[in-house]
């Protein structure tokens, strides 16, 4: 089975699309997809055409930042039912722990790891698409999306060590 992504990922795409002058439509249907696929924000759709799209928004739009943007715009809600357990955990690494458990509840593409060593913790994102897709715009994405969560658990002024 090909993995799946909620559609929720691609939150605030067509607005950044449309502000970089792409047609969404347009772009989406060059990778298969619809832009009735964004509706509901809870479908599951394949994740290799979701990196496709936001590998050839990037390059379309000369916005080698394009992803980045795109998980500035999401907000801890999009992950949906989840989020708000989130945000009932003690702390950081519960929530992160919880995060990962239930990783396969809204992306199928996206796995995290939490290592801890030395006082530090490292928060690892690969990426399994089932067939070869472009990752850097997606996993670019989960990590922008990823440092979200945590500012969001932890207050904005909160900055990783090495990003």
């Amino acid at each position: 089975m090909r993995p799946r992504v909620r559609t929720s990922m691609l939150t605030g795409y067509v607005d950044l699309a449309t502000s970089l002058g792409l047609d969404p439509a347009a772009l989406m249907a060059a990778v298969g997809l619809h832009l009735t696929d964004l509706d509901p924000p809870d479908r599951w759709i394949p994740a290799a055409p979701v990196a496709r799209l936001l590998t050839l928004s990037a390059q379309e739009s000369g916005c080698e930042d394009f992803a980045l943007r795109l998980a500035g715009l999401r907000e801890l809600g999009t992950l949906g039912p989840i989020s708000v357990v989130l945000r009932d955990e003690p702390d950081l690494r519960s929530a992160l722990e919880l995060l990962i458990r239930y990783d396969h509840a809204y992306d199928e593409s996206t796995h995290v790891r939490l290592r801890e060593s030395g006082g530090l913790a490292t928060i690892e994102v690969w990426l399994e698409f089932g067939e070869p897709a472009p990752a850097e715009q997606i996993h670019d994405l989960a990590m922008g999306a990823t440092l979200g969560i945590v500012r969001s658990l932890l207050g904005a002024s909160w900055a990783p060590l090495r990003s």
